[in-house]
């Protein structure tokens, strides 16, 4: 069984690799997000002229603004709203901003994640703004769990095998016996990973680069936000290991 070999230590190395990935993160992540504008505002036609007018001076006001932002744990935190579709309403212009990791509201009682998402709406002389629960996105964390983020997403197969009292850190198993792992580190923390003889590629996970490493039956996954860095190990094809990357969300 290849399961992440974690090893605490300081090691500057590692955290200056951290905020190389992370830098490349936030590069690949912005010209993502100028293309998917362009690409939105392209397919949307507005039968008021005064309003598309409006709508593509706040486009390239969002576009110039993107270009002044230099620090990346700035734009770390602004590129997490981004927007997903810009629809006319009569006079309103509504603008849904989709969050790429949303955020999430613990009830302590039941250990219940209420995930919010942001609806703003542009009318003539106003901007209201609304934070809404997406209902159909709500998830379950367990009351004990350390960290600041957790998966909302976990195969139904699986159960919790266990639950670290010292650091963000959980296993899953099925009735076969594969395991699922999920953890949740500082940047200022080492790890370890066998990647000997593996396939090592990359890939997107909520805007970050990922690092992938499949070795024999496991995926392993590792990315940033650029406070914290995770890594998700998995006895699954690699399609289902993304997913359940894609879906961590931070809960506090």
């Amino acid at each position: 069984m290849n399961m992440a070999e974690k090893q605490m230590n300081i090691d500057d190395t590692q955290e200056e690799y951290l905020d190389t990935l992370v830098k490349l993160a936030f590069q690949q992540r912005e010209a993502l997000e100028i293309q998917k504008l362009f690409d939105d505002f392209e397919k949307e036609s507005f039968e008021d002229e005064a309003l598309a007018a409006s709508a593509y001076e706040q486009f390239q006001k969002r576009i110039a603004k993107q270009s002044k932002q230099k620090n990346n744990r700035l734009l770390a935190k602004r590129n997490r709203q981004i927007i997903s579709r810009i629809i006319e309403v009569a006079a309103c212009l509504v603008l849904v901003l989709g969050i790429a990791a949303p955020i999430a509201i613990a009830n302590v009682e039941s250990v219940r994640v209420k995930v919010m998402q942001m609806l703003i709406r542009i009318d003539e002389g106003h901007v209201s703004i609304d934070l809404t629960e997406d209902e159909n996105a709500a998830f379950d964390v367990p009351g004990n769990w350390q960290g600041e983020y957790f998966p909302s997403y976990i195969p139904e197969e699986f159960s919790i095998e266990s639950i670290s009292n010292r650091i963000a850190d959980i296993y899953y198993k099925d009735a076969n016996g594969r395991n699922i792992c999920f953890s949740e580190y500082t940047i200022s923390t080492s790890t370890d990973l066998n990647s000997e003889n593996g396939i090592i590629t990359y890939d997107d996970v909520n805007g970050s680069i990922a690092l992938v490493i499949e070795l024999d039956n496991y995926v392993s996954i590792v990315w940033s936000d650029g406070t914290k860095y995770f890594i998700l190990d998995a006895e699954l094809p690699k399609d289902e290991v993304l997913q359940i990357a894609r879906s961590v969300r931070r809960i506090n």
